[in-house]
């Protein structure tokens, strides 16, 4: 009997694609799947397609017997975990690198759950609406990247009436209604994702496809997902973390949560009408910053030291990270400008047309004629407060005096902004006119400022150069000298019209050797140590005298 199995067919070696590997690790973390990246020495399909151009990857799942022989066993689990780990899109990689979806995911959540509020009441859209306020949050207990929504949601309905807005209470949903809810929306989700070309699906498995490829926070984004580190030596590692309380079981699934598919919906937070301080105290939690400032610490070694607000089921308490890791986990963590980071639905949507007679108004102030409600925002802090609020840089307020500064121009620098002034006038001409009007106040004696003499004026130098007061040449040849000599006249005249060098607000140097401003410098460091004023220098092809290598011309505010 004779077997003919054609030409063996010898295939060159092939790497798999960096992309493809990465997000199998990033699934395997996120579905905690214990994996490893190991060679493979035989022939494969994946090879082929990686010899073609095609980005590819693969997945092992462990086997009994061996393989490629008849007796080749395997564990159904292990087969399904490879499956989840196939069909893993990392979604809140996308929505990081993504922001403009939360807008269209969050239409989606409130749909379904308005939708459903209604049924429950009894009512249908048109003659009913309810409302939520939702936060979006960036971030876990770990500083790692995790959006997630917090939506709070009114636990009914405003029916529409000729008056006054009725509110009619809804029954609590159960648990087999909150699954129905996060299968619906979840549905939904993936198939505008898929519309939106932001998902792929072929047979019944959705991936992410490519198209943020160049994003340059993408390494970062991904690294703080799955507690890895993104630069650095210890790239690609997980953080130090530390365990000092004995690991727990599995916490039973509370009563008004569905999970599904890497996706839960949580239910079981709710305040009474008459409840404002839980109600505060929820809102509180769900505002809450990124990290607390307690729970932060540098050990003896200058590494970070997070602390867990709560430890995790392995008894984790503590992570542990350099100085260059944290700064990894703040830049994943940072929004994108102008991103909104809460969404108002609903009736309480800022145009909703209910919305000014659900919100309650404000007690009318005395010798008030009109009453103000509260959903109108007050002024938006300024860049001025949010410099002193952040950094400590105080800009409204006089170092010396404590007097109040006044803002008169913010200039912009091309950005296609509109500017805090007149069409006619831009910032930078308007701070300069502002500074000559002072000018002409410190001339008529109206300015003053009890932290430092009243400057009355400001006065001018000619050109002084290298001559003594016989008028030789000092320093012939010398450009150190010469400059010298122009510093020693200029303090001489100041002298005489009572003021000193420390008044000199700017000083433009003329000289005829610009190579070698190393020594003009020196000059002006013996004179005015580190109180140097405003300079210029300029090069010229000679100045009066053949011999004369610099000449200086100062303004003095006496």
């Amino acid at each position: 009997m004779k077997f003919d199995l054609g030409r063996f067919n010898i295939s060159e070696p092939a790497l798999m694609d960096a992309g493809v590997q990465r997000r199998l690790a990033e699934g395997a973390d996120q579905l905690n799947v214990p994996h490893l990246t190991l060679p493979s020495g035989a022939g494969h399909d994946a090879q082929d397609f990686a010899l073609a151009g095609f980005p590819a990857g693969m997945i092992f799942v462990r086997n009994a017997n061996g393989s490629h022989n008849p007796r080749e066993a395997m564990e159904m689990a292990d087969f399904a975990l490879g499956t989840r780990l196939l069909a893993w899109t990392p979604l809140r990689i996308l929505f990081a690198a993504h922001p403009e979806l939360l807008a269209p995911v969050l239409q989606i959540i409130h749909r379904v759950i308005a939708r459903f509020l209604l049924k429950q009441a009894g009512l249908k859209r048109c003659a009913a609406d309810t409302g939520a306020v939702t936060l979006i949050q960036r971030f876990g207990s770990a500083a790692n990247l995790n959006i997630h929504l917090h939506c709070l949601l009114l636990d009914g309905v405003y029916r529409r009436t000729e008056g006054e807005p009725d509110f009619q209470k809804a029954r609590a949903p159960t648990r087999a209604e909150l699954e129905g809810l996060l299968e619906k929306i979840i549905a939904r989700l993936m198939k505008v994702l898929t519309r939106l070309g932001y998902l792929v699906e072929e047979e019944g498995v959705s991936y992410l496809a490519d198209i943020d490829a160049d994003n340059p926070l993408r390494s970062l984004q991904a690294a703080s997902c799955t507690y890895r580190i993104a630069l650095g030596p210890r790239a690609g590692q997980k953080v130090l973390s530390l365990r000092t309380v004995p690991g727990r079981d599995e916490n039973a699934t509370a009563a008004l949560c569905a999970d599904a598919h890497g996706f839960s919906l949580h239910a079981g937070a709710r305040c009474g009408a008459h409840q404002r301080k839980e109600l505060e105290r929820l809102c509180r939690y769900i505002t809450r910053p990124a990290i607390a400032n307690e729970r932060l610490n540098r050990n003896g070694a200058g590494d970070v030291v997070l602390q867990l607000k709560s430890a995790w089921r392995d008894g984790t308490t503590h992570i542990k990270m350099s100085p260059l890791e944290f700064m990894q986990r703040l830049a994943a963590l940072v929004p994108r400008p102008r991103l909104h980071l809460i969404r108002f639905h609903g009736v309480l949507a800022p145009n909703a047309g209910l919305r000014a007679a659900i919100v309650p108004r404000t007690p009318e102030k005395p010798g008030d004629d009109v009453a103000h409600h509260a959903h109108e925002a007050p002024a938006r802090m300024g860049w001025a407060r949010l410099l002193k609020r952040v950094f400590d840089i105080d800009l409204e307020h006089c170092p010396q005096c404590g007097g109040d500064f006044k803002i008169i121009a913010a200039p912009s620098t091309g950005s296609g902004q509109a500017l805090r002034s007149p069409p006619c006038l831009s910032g930078y001409s308007r701070i300069w006119a502002c500074l000559r009007a002072r000018r002409r106040a410190h001339r008529r004696g109206r300015w003053r400022c009890s932290g430092r003499p009243d400057p009355q004026d400001k006065s001018g130098s000619s050109g002084q150069v290298s001559r003594d007061n016989d008028g030789s040449q000092v320093g012939t040849g010398s450009m150190l000298e010469q400059t010298r000599q122009c510093l020693r006249n200029i303090e001489k005249s100041l002298v005489a019209a009572g003021a000193s060098m420390s008044d000199l607000v700017w000083t433009t140097v003329f000289t005829t050797y610009i190579r070698e401003f190393k020594q003009i410098v020196a000059a002006r460091e013996e004179f005015f140590k580190d109180n140097l004023p405003t300079s210029t220098m300029v090069e010229v092809s000679h100045l009066a005298d053949p011999g004369l290598l610099v000449e200086i011309q100062v303004i003095a505010a006496i």
